[in-house]
């Protein structure tokens, strides 16, 4: 029979791995007492300030401050969402998992009014005279950078990204 992710799909991981494997696998840990310890994989550093408790099941950083259980640091560390995460973790360790997530065919759709968003406000950044665009000439910055970065402007109007795209539909 396989869990869903409402079931106890997290809990049966957790009780089938332990933090210290799953971090040891990426990052060298030294025991130092009842805890290991390494080098942080979030930030640089040169001195171990990366603690893993095998007893609570917790790791924490004392350089940079991330801090959390096994999920947490799969999340982090691989660049995860947190159904990534978990499906990720029971592949590994052997928990039937079932991702019950659909997309409902809207993220192309979202992408493409994000795009057009940012494009408006690089238009409005860029072609118009404004004072972001002038502080931004004043400091030296190219109008070139601006645009490879997608730096924007947003008028004082609070309506006007909305009255565009009112305009393009009704075109």
């Amino acid at each position: 029979m396989s869990k869903s992710f409402n079931d106890s799909v997290t809990e049966e991981i957790k009780s089938r791995c332990n933090i210290v494997d799953v971090i040891g696998q990426v990052v060298a840990l030294k025991r130092m007492g009842s805890n290991f310890k390494g080098v942080c994989p979030f930030h640089n550093e040169k001195t171990p300030s990366f603690v893993v408790s095998e007893a609570k099941q917790i790791f924490t950083c004392f350089g940079c401050g991330a801090t959390g259980d096994v999920f947490e640091f799969v999340k982090k560390y691989y660049n995860l969402d947190f159904p990534g995460t978990v499906e990720k973790l029971a592949r590994e360790y052997g928990v039937e998992y079932v991702n019950n997530y659909k997309e409902d065919g809207r993220k192309e759709l979202y992408y493409q009014i994000n795009k057009e968003a940012a494009t408006y406000y690089l238009k409005a950044f860029c072609q118009k005279s404004n004072p972001g665009l002038t502080y931004m000439l004043k400091r030296g910055i190219q109008p070139v950078t601006l645009k490879k970065f997608g730096i924007g402007y947003a008028d004082g109007e609070w309506d006007s990204l909305y009255r565009y795209f009112l305009s393009k539909t009704l075109m």
